[in-house]
């Protein structure tokens, strides 16, 4: 993964749920975020891929937006996945990226 820095807005994060969006139509996605030093979960916005392949291995994608990166360190990332009609969600697994300072 190429370096994310503080300040950085638009980056893409690429995570794969593992669900099969080709599949069904009406299913969505969150991203679960916990940003380092902070034990309040945030709820990031998730854009499933228009790409065929990408949308059958359950790639959904996000774009940082400006009050999204907090700080330095560790955030922790999890998709949640739910049914059109949610009555049924999934968690996938977490994954991790750093946010490194200007200059580092």
């Amino acid at each position: 993964m190429a370096r994310i820095y503080l300040g950085d807005i638009g980056t893409v994060l690429k995570v794969t749920t593992g669900y099969d969006f080709a599949t069904d139509e009406s299913a969505n996605c969150v991203l679960k975020v916990l940003r380092p030093g902070d034990t309040t979960e945030q709820t990031w916005d998730g854009t499933i891929s228009s790409v065929a392949s990408e949308k059958t291995a359950g790639v959904v994608r996000h774009y940082i937006l400006p009050s999204e990166l907090a700080g330095v360190g560790t955030y922790k990332v999890q998709a949640l996945v739910s049914e059109g009609d949610s009555t049924n969600q999934w968690y996938g697994q977490t994954a991790q990226f750093n946010i490194k300072a200007l200059w580092t």
